[in-house]
């Protein structure tokens, strides 16, 4: 669980005991995590957004490796939200929300990341939160500001616009099974 106050936390569904798996980085206080996703091998990424924003571009993108060792990968996203990782592993997304763009960062042999850029740029009173990808890679962001879904190619072509009722605020997305 990704607790905006008390950090990233594990629940036991059988018992319902919450525990921290971690409350701090090893030289830094959290900001505020927000979003989640498990690699295949077990590693936990999250975003640690807190209040930042084109003001104070200092998200970060963390990740806790399966053997629990901590790593900052990225600590200049205005505001990051939403994080999914391509069917390969070998990208990951992360929204960056106040910047209205959706990152895209190459993951490398040695797990370290390079030449991230800017995937996808939206518009609107409320940039990219939530984000999914289906199982042929296509990249869903929802768009709470707009209520809208984009459903990306590969390419980060618009294949589809699935929308929300007028007024709604559509944050998150998920795929069962």
């Amino acid at each position: 669980i990704a607790d905006h106050r008390k950090g990233i936390l594990k629940l036991d569904p059988a018992s319902g005991t919450m525990t921290t798996v971690l409350a701090e980085l090893p030289h830094a206080k959290l900001k505020g995590p927000n979003d989640l996703m498990f690699a295949e091998n077990g590693d936990l990424y999250f975003t640690d957004q807190g209040n930042t924003g084109l003001h104070d571009p200092t998200g970060r993108l963390v990740r806790i490796r399966a053997g629990g060792a901590v790593e900052v990968l990225v600590d200049n996203v205005p505001s990051p939200n939403g994080i999914v990782l391509s069917p390969d592993e070998r990208f990951l997304y992360v929204a960056a929300t106040r910047g209205n763009c959706v990152w895209r960062m190459p993951l490398l042999a040695d797990s370290s990341v390079s030449k991230v850029g800017q995937f996808f740029t939206s518009y609107g009173p409320s940039g990219p939160d939530g984000l999914a990808m289906d199982e042929s890679g296509r990249l869903l962001v929802a768009n709470p500001g707009l209520a809208y879904v984009w459903v990306l190619s590969h390419q980060a072509e618009p294949q589809e616009v699935l929308t929300g009722p007028r007024g709604a605020s559509l944050t998150n997305i998920a795929f069962g099974g």
